[in-house]
């Protein structure tokens, strides 16, 4: 009998025994599952703050600044982390940025191994990653003096690809020895891939910068080249048709008047393309100096006083010729140029409005630019230029684009209206840089309206 209830205690502290040891083993496991989903969650948060970080800019050091910044910090070892970017002319790997290393001894290493065949390189042509756990120890360790020298332990390469296309390498040594389990080579793999990405773009960013600046010097110098024979043409023209080389007949002075016609128009458009590209490499400066709004306007009008070869009437409107305002005389005098010219292009018949007012603080309704001065556009008058006309007005789903770079109503090889869409762009350029801003209204067939408001500063 006392044998018997041996047996039943042993067997019950036996069930206890196991019991505890099931439950022990499902806490474990649940603290083991819930450690991961943790994890997970935070490589999920990393990896989507380090898309909104190296895709916050498109200038390709500053992208690799901070991918290697953000990659440290992630990082709970001590690491050197490198990035080689792949030249497509040359037909290989070029260190570029590095972090905890000095990178002028990195490239001289770089350098010495360039021909040679290491991790890098097949991690490359592999398009896998490649490691290795300890390089001091490491017999294809090829310089195992520098990885000494600076403590250097573990390795892993990531090769960089975007569209299938060869970008370069991320590389990051550790200081420590380190295995890189499954599940940060997945991790850091991803971040790499994210990498890969943003370099592409920023390469093809800087190849875009690139092309355009070749574009714009080349607009430039041709616009220069351009402009001085053809002063020269309309200069003769001019003397032979006002006498001064001889006497001429009626149809001559008729035909001369259309040769300098033409070439005034073939300067406008040398000239808005010699603007056009000064504007984009941001080498105009805005030079305020008093202007008498009546005296302004008076010179303006001056310069259309030859007969126009169309039915069609010029008027003029200024309510308050005595105010003097603070702005740039010349940038002005070319927005009110480029809108007037635009408005008697487009109108066959009919007239053309120039009309001048001030506007008090309490009628302006204007949102601020980049160069306007938000903190007393309410505390001071503005002026407002119109320029309005009957011509054949602009469609409803061009208006937003008027005031683009090159755009036009109509860009068919047999359009009616000559140009190439740069009057309206340098418009609101200068506008902007008057502190302003320019607006259109427009009814397809019955004319355009446009507005410029800047700043009086008087």
């Amino acid at each position: 009998m006392a044998l018997f209830a041996t047996l039943n205690i042993i067997i019950f502290a036996a069930l206890i025994w196991w019991s505890a040891r099931s439950l022990n083993q499902t806490d474990t496991r649940r603290k083991h599952a819930e450690d991961q989903a943790q994890r997970n969650l935070e490589r999920i948060r990393a990896l989507h703050e380090m898309d909104l970080a190296i895709t916050s800019t498109l200038e390709l050091p500053r992208t690799l600044d901070i991918f290697l910044d953000k990659l440290v910090s992630l990082l709970a070892y001590p690491t050197v982390p490198t990035i080689s970017l792949w030249n497509r002319e040359a037909g290989k790997l070029e260190p570029e940025a590095c972090r905890n290393i000095d990178k002028e001894e990195w490239i001289a290493h770089y350098a010495e191994r360039e021909h040679g065949v290491g991790y890098t390189k097949l991690s490359l042509e592999s398009k896998t990653y490649a490691m290795s756990r300890n390089l001091q120890a490491d017999p294809n360790t090829r310089h195992p003096g520098f990885v000494r020298r600076h403590g250097l332990v573990s390795y892993l390469v990531i090769p960089l690809f975007a569209k299938e296309e060869p970008v370069g390498t991320l590389g990051i040594f550790t200081k420590e020895e380190h295995e890189f389990a499954q599940e940060e080579l997945e991790f850091l793999t991803t971040l790499a891939g994210q990498a890969a990405v943003a370099i592409h773009n920023s390469q093809l960013y800087q190849e875009l910068v690139k092309s355009n600046r070749v574009k714009e010097e080349f607009l430039s110098v041709m616009s220069h080249e351009l402009r001085t024979p053809l002063n020269v043409v309309m200069g003769y023209a001019a003397m032979v048709r006002d006498g001064l080389l001889g006497e001429i007949n009626p149809k001559q002075e008729e035909a001369l008047s259309k040769i300098l016609g033409c070439a005034n128009d073939q300067l406008a458009v040398i000239n808005n393309i010699l603007h056009a590209t000064v504007l984009e490499t941001q080498k105009i400066t805005v030079e305020m100096q008093p202007v008498v709004l009546g005296d302004f306007i008076n010179q303006l009008k001056a310069s259309y006083e030859a007969r126009l070869d169309k039915p069609l009437e010029l008027k003029w409107d200024c309510s308050s010729p005595s105010v003097v305002l603070h702005t740039d005389g010349p940038k002005l005098k070319q927005i009110l140029q480029n809108l007037i010219d635009n408005a008697i292009k487009f109108a066959e018949k009919g007239s053309v409005r120039v009309s001048t007012r001030v506007l008090e603080p309490s009628a302006i309704s204007h949102q601020p630019t980049q160069n306007s001065k938000p903190e007393t556009q309410n505390s001071q008058p503005w002026v407002e230029f119109t320029v309005a006309d009957t011509g054949i007005g602009i469609p409803r789903d061009h208006l937003p684009f008027v005031f683009e770079r090159f755009q036009q109503v109509d860009s068919s090889e047999t359009r009616t209206y000559g140009g190439v869409g740069l009057g309206l762009y340098i418009a609101r350029k200068f506008t902007e840089m008057l502190g302003g801003k320019v607006e259109a209204e427009s009814e397809e067939g019955k004319g355009s309206t446009f507005t410029v408001k800047i700043p009086c500063e008087c």
